[in-house]
């Protein structure tokens, strides 16, 4: 499959989630898988004013908003993608998880995963780092289907960097944070194939919405997945600075639905 010039037709992408098409609006294809992606143009607005003094206390991390500005990038290329099925809002959503990868690895990878050659040259290794990124833009416009080799290259490294980080630490707040992330995923992913799999005993109950189920879960998981790096790289950049998880509660002063962050003890350091 090529990207040819019938990308931006309605239903010429190959995939088709199990949620009827054009059932609320002759407009939109699916309308719950478009309307479940608020979260992510939502939840990285909210993180970039909560770690709006983090690029400021953290080397490398100039351009950390990049993270978030890509995490509403996502849900752009989603939303468009769903309402469409388009094979070209495919591509652009698929485009977006593969930047938002690169992106943490620019601005958190932590120097005992690098090369020595890397930590010294910090600034050479992001610019590699976006070098592949444009690269494999490049190589799935001319075959999709790479896209799906390459998350897979990311994502699963990256979790067993968030499990091998969990594991070293004796803060709790960081490892229940952890937990919560691993615990999310996992229940977005098991979302994902029941709505991929078992489509006709979904249709049959009349709930084939499992899908925009995946779209929260992953909005939420994704701001926990990134607050979790990003305490990982301060602690081991700026420890004198004792960066903290701090929880902001979104609804009420004791409410349980709220967003952690990093922030530091002693940011005069």
């Amino acid at each position: 499959m090529k990207l040819t010039s019938d990308v931006f037709s309605p239903l010429s992408s190959k995939i088709d989630w199990c949620e009827p098409n054009y059932i609320l609006f002759e407009s939109i294809a699916e309308f719950w898988n478009t309307v479940s992606n608020i979260p992510f143009l939502v939840l990285p607005l909210i993180m970039m004013s909560l770690h709006k003094n983090y690029s400021t206390q953290v080397p490398h991390c100039n351009h950390v908003n990049l993270v978030w500005l890509l995490l509403i990038g996502i849900g752009i290329g989603s939303i468009y993608f769903h309402a469409t099925l388009s094979l070209f809002g495919q591509f652009i959503d698929e485009i977006g998880i593969l930047w938002v990868c690169c992106a943490v690895m620019c601005v958190w990878m932590l120097d005992c995963y690098l090369h020595p050659w890397c930590r010294r040259h910090r600034s050479w290794y992001q610019i590699i780092v976006i070098c592949f990124a444009l690269l494999a833009t490049l190589m799935s416009f001319l075959k999709p289907e790479i896209n799906h080799f390459f998350l897979f290259l990311f994502i699963v490294p990256a979790f067993m960097v968030l499990k091998n980080e969990m594991n070293k630490s004796d803060y709790c707040l960081f490892k229940r944070l952890c937990k919560c992330t691993l615990a999310t995923w996992t229940f977005a992913l098991l979302f994902w194939v029941c709505d991929r799999v078992f489509c006709p005993f979904w249709l049959h109950l009349h709930f084939p919405y499992l899908h925009g189920i995946w779209h929260i879960l992953t909005s939420i998981g994704g701001c926990e997945a990134c607050v979790c790096y990003a305490y990982c790289y301060a602690k081991e950049q700026v420890s004198e600075k004792q960066p903290v998880l701090q929880f902001y509660s979104l609804i009420g002063k004791n409410s349980l639905c709220g967003l952690w962050y990093v922030t530091f003890y002693d940011s005069s350091v």
